[in-house]
């Protein structure tokens, strides 16, 4: 169950870094002017997550394929020890929610290493920052985010 939790984290990060929003918007909220996302492994319902094929946009289909490929076969310690070096975590993933306008930068250097030391194919990742700006400025139009 936690490796499902952490893959569809990757997921719902990856796709609003690519195209503005999150796959599961329910573990989103609006807290004052920011976005949260909730990633409480310990709660995390499986049935919640479970979308048929009919249901899901072609980008979303293109995200979940890509972040399989990419991390599918690693097992959750090495999924934990790349996410916690994510820059919404600085180490550890402890936090109940996690501020959503984080995701919307490059991936740090020890991010980077950590991805080639467990064979993910990092340039699949990689946007431009002039991309992440636009999403950045895309959310602030829609959401009024001080992002």
């Amino acid at each position: 169950m936690k490796k499902i939790a952490l893959l569809t984290y990757l997921s719902d990060r990856e796709h609003l870094r690519r195209y503005g929003r999150t796959i599961n918007r329910e573990l989103c909220r609006r807290s004052g002017h920011e976005i949260l996302y909730s990633l409480n492994v310990g709660n995390f319902k499986l049935e919640n997550r479970v979308f048929g094929e009919d249901k899901l946009s072609d980008t979303e289909r293109e995200v979940l394929n890509l972040l399989w490929n990419l991390f599918g076969a690693l097992d959750v310690a090495q999924l934990g020890d790349i996410i916690s070096s994510f820059p919404e975590f600085h180490g550890a993933i402890s936090l109940e929610s996690v501020l959503i306008g984080r995701w919307l930068v490059d991936y740090p250097e020890e991010s980077k290493r950590k991805m080639r030391l467990h064979n993910v194919k990092l340039d699949l990742l990689e946007l431009s920052e002039a991309h992440l700006k636009a999403v950045r400025r895309y959310l602030v139009d829609i959401f009024a985010l001080p992002l």
